[in-house]
């Protein structure tokens, strides 16, 4: 119980360090920038229209496409890089802790921060949309509302299209998928996948300090999603699996008429895997590390 007490102690002092941090106010006035550009137009054109939609976008912010499409995903993952891009967070005081309660406690209020942060972020997109669809919420959590129709529509106008920019909306995923089910595994799937970010820039860093190897392989993760629909036909379908940034996107799952071999089974697996090797990478190489403040920020 006293290494809990110490950990979450560690976390509570990252925080205090957020209103004098440029990074962290850099971090939420770019996210500020990213759902103002993608989604605020949702509102007027709900109440203009006399439409509904349901508050559970997560599923479309976070589909995985090819070119424009997942727009939104990319660059909020980007941004949660920049997040992480100073892990591990060693300052001077950060050398006294570990001197005070030990490496292990150290590395675990490591891991708790990322896990507590990656929460948060997840929790500000599940804010962000119930208030922008309030205008026209509906009700009902199993129907997706007018809107999403609208704009699957043959007719759509390009107007129509841009109020969900960012969005990949697919006709066979709102035909089989449910509104708060699919948007409730999105959302741990993406907590999972904002976890795998920090971890890997975490793991990356104290293996490799002052190399930016862990920044550098986070982007690699993010940026293989998005070339993932041309490089996976028929015969390449099993690159899905290598790539932890495309498991939140629900349109690779097959159980909703998806273009992929993913299952919500085998994608808990892989999510167990990858972030135990991460956990191990980090346990490892903390208990032999040089101890060293990194760049003050």
């Amino acid at each position: 119980m006293g290494t809990f007490k110490v950990a979450f102690g560690l976390v509570r002092a990252n925080f205090t360090k957020w209103k004098r941090n440029a990074r962290i106010i850099t971090v939420f006035f770019l996210l500020l920038v990213l759902l103002v550009y993608c989604f605020s137009g949702i509102p007027a054109y709900l109440k203009e229209n006399d439409l509904t939609c349901t508050p559970y976008l997560m599923p479309f912010a976070f589909s995985t496409g090819f070119n424009s499409n997942g727009t939104f995903k990319v660059l909020f993952f980007f941004i949660t890089i920049l997040f992480y891009s100073k892990a591990p967070f060693l300052d001077e005081q950060s050398v006294f802790m570990i001197l005070r309660t030990g490496r292990k406690k150290w590395m675990l209020g490591e891991i708790l921060y990322i896990l507590v942060t990656a929460f948060i972020l997840t929790a500000i997109l599940w804010i962000v949309f119930f208030i922008l669809t309030l205008p026209g919420a509906e009700k009902d959590p199993h129907e997706w509302g007018s809107l999403v129709y609208r704009v699957l529509s043959k007719g759509s106008l390009q107007s129509d299209q841009a109020i969900l920019r960012g969005c990949y909306v697919i006709p066979g995923f709102v035909v089989y998928a449910d509104p708060l089910a699919s948007s409730l595994v999105t959302t741990v799937f993406v907590f999972l996948d904002l976890v795998i970010l920090g971890l890997t820039v975490h793991a990356g860093n104290i293996w490799f300090p002052r190399k930016s190897l862990g920044i550098a392989m986070a982007v690699i993760l993010v940026l293989i999603d998005p070339v993932i629909e041309a490089l996976t036909g028929k015969p390449m379908k099993f690159l899905q699996v290598f790539s932890p940034m495309s498991w939140c996107g629900l349109n690779l799952y097959p159980s909703v008429k998806g273009s992929g071999i993913l299952s919500v089974n085998l994608t808990t697996v892989l999510f167990v895997l990858w972030i135990g090797m991460l956990l191990f990478l980090i346990a490892y190489k903390t208990k032999h590390m040089d101890i060293m403040v990194y760049d003050a920020e």
